[in-house]
């Protein structure tokens, strides 16, 4: 039991240094039709480790409720020309590095 806890401790502290929050202006979002991709461009491109950071992804794999609302933040900061938080990992690319996966938006 106390292996698992350390074990458990040890994954939750990775992770939460892996986690990256920015704040952001988004110059343009698009939605692919045929995958139903939503891509964000920020107006400046990411610094990332391994993806090449000119857009951001909501991450295919969330719900769609999940998709519809992180899309909805998006879109509102957009269209007020506002600065937005999201958050992302060094390990969390899509489209083979094309894009960086958001976590969170806010």
């Amino acid at each position: 039991m106390k292996k698992t806890l350390l074990l458990l401790s040890l994954l939750a502290a990775s992770l939460s240094v892996s986690a990256k929050t920015i704040n952001i202006e988004i110059k343009d979002i698009k939605v692919v039709a045929d995958t139903g991709n939503v891509l964000i461009a920020p107006a400046k491109p990411l610094k990332h480790k391994r993806c090449k950071g000119e857009y951001l992804a909501i991450p295919s794999n969330a719900s769609s409720d999940i998709r519809k609302m992180m899309f909805a933040v998006l879109l509102n900061a957009y269209k007020e020309n506002k600065s937005i938080n999201l958050e992302f990992s060094d390990s969390s690319c899509s489209n083979r590095g094309n894009w960086v996966k958001i976590h969170s938006v806010g």
